[in-house]
């Protein structure tokens, strides 16, 4: 009875062991799983890529993204643009060849405010007075190359072309004051002090509606 005993526990242990090592991988095995699954660098056997069904969402408590708007930069790549047309423009050799460039030129200008429209911008007021800098530096050069247009192509241009441009850029004024807070007084500011020889271009050109916008009715 006593060895009937021993025999039955040493087979009850053997029987323990042979579960315990047969369960052992199987644990192991999905704890590798679940660790695999849980680490971006494992998705397909690709580093750091998911599929479009794997991507995170991101949680309700992440902070939210903002998109900066580039005032100054998108200020300085309009200048860049208008001023190749000029540049083209002081060169048309026909009231047409005028025409078409100066299309062109409103494009450009329309679609600078179009961008502008509706959005707001906290900028530095060193921004802000680089910012000024470069428009008054557009408005001067698009006054010197039309006033140099019309005397190579007569006054007709001027009164067919003018109103157009004075139009366009008196709104994109309008819009980037209102993008840009406090930016008009600083706009003023430097355009009273605009040189002797553009203000007598403007004689020429008129610009009426950028004239009353930056206070220079007194000065043309």
């Amino acid at each position: 009875m006593r060895s009937f005993n021993r025999l039955l526990s040493t087979l009850t242990l053997i029987l323990s062991l042979g579960f315990i090592v047969n369960a052992s991988p199987f644990t192991h095995h999905s704890s590798l799983i679940s660790y695999r699954q849980s680490t971006p660098d494992a998705y397909d056997g690709k580093t750091g890529h998911y599929q479009s069904n794997q991507r995170p969402h991101a949680s309700s408590n992440d902070p939210p993204v903002h998109n900066e708007v580039n005032i100054s930069g998108q200020v300085w790549a309009f200048k860049g643009k208008i001023d190749t047309r000029l540049a083209l423009l002081v060169k048309s050799t026909s009231i047409e060849d005028a025409e078409a460039r100066a299309k062109d030129i409103l494009s450009i200008i329309e679609a600078q405010s179009s961008q502008l429209t509706n959005l707001s911008a906290n900028v530095s007021a060193e921004a802000r007075l680089d910012i000024a800098r470069v428009v008054i530096k557009v408005f001067i050069d698009i006054i010197s190359t039309c006033a140099r247009l019309s005397l190579k192509l007569g006054a007709p241009l001027v009164i067919n072309l003018l109103a157009d441009i004075d139009s366009a850029f008196s709104a994109y004024l309008l819009v980037l004051t209102n993008c840009v807070s406090g930016l008009g007084p600083i706009l003023t500011n430097l355009a009273i002090y605009i040189d002797a020889g553009t203000i007598a271009n403007l004689h020429v050109v008129g610009m009426t509606q950028c004239v009353k916008l930056l206070s220079l009715a007194s000065l043309v």
